[in-house]
């Protein structure tokens, strides 16, 4: 049982529902919450860490910066949640260097926090991508064993990411890797604004 989770991305639409299903099955974990807060609807500090509550911690900082490192390698998780990432498609093409910074970096910064604390007993979570890491595939339904083909520079950096954390778990720097490929995330609390809404934009 987790008694030190750590959510990047944790402001984000998937998070509060994360943070309840943590709250419920491990009411005496400490959460700490990493996100820069550029892409959510939650911009303000104080009501995140309202909704998490005192034992909690919420951090404004960028996943990629030397403090996200410093505050990974000090709480020393055994639970991470990597949710944190560029998710645009489109922006990837307008901002390949952003989406490089926050997908690739980002998660590298992870592992050498891990590093750091020499602390090898984490279960890391990975949220990549259901559907652009396979590219243009003619197999439909697509098994997730089905080859990668990414076909822009986000779906190129969760396939980076993806093998950057396959490597560096075969290293034994942390204990547990699961890699969750999510396709079309959609329900209540989610921003239809963003392009990635398009199931919850078709339902309203």
């Amino acid at each position: 049982m987790p008694e030190r989770i750590l959510i990047t991305g944790g402001a984000g639409f998937i998070w509060h529902h994360t943070v309840k299903a943590i709250q419920e099955d491990y009411p005496h974990a400490k959460l700490q919450i990493i996100d820069d807060c550029s892409r959510t609807l939650t911009r303000n500090k104080k009501s995140v860490q309202w909704i998490l509550g005192e034992k909690d911690t919420f951090h404004k900082i960028d996943i990629a910066s030397k403090k996200a490192r410093t505050v990974i390698a000090t709480f020393a998780p055994d639970l991470i949640i990597h949710l944190a990432a560029q998710i645009s498609i489109v922006q990837s093409f307008w901002d390949p260097q952003r989406t490089h910074h926050s997908n690739i970096a980002g998660t590298q910064n992870i592992i050498d926090a891990l590093q750091d604390a020499q602390y090898r007993e984490s279960h890391l979570i990975f949220a990549s991508s259901g559907w652009s890491v396979y590219g243009d595939t003619h197999v439909i339904p697509t098994p997730e064993y089905t080859g990668t083909s990414p076909k822009s520079p986000y779906a190129y950096s969760k396939v980076a990411g993806e093998i950057l954390l396959k490597m560096y778990h075969e290293l034994w720097c942390f204990w547990a890797l699961t890699v969750l490929r999510l396709s079309n995330v959609y329900g209540p609390g989610q921003n239809t604004a963003d392009s990635a809404s398009v199931i919850q934009t078709a339902l309203d």
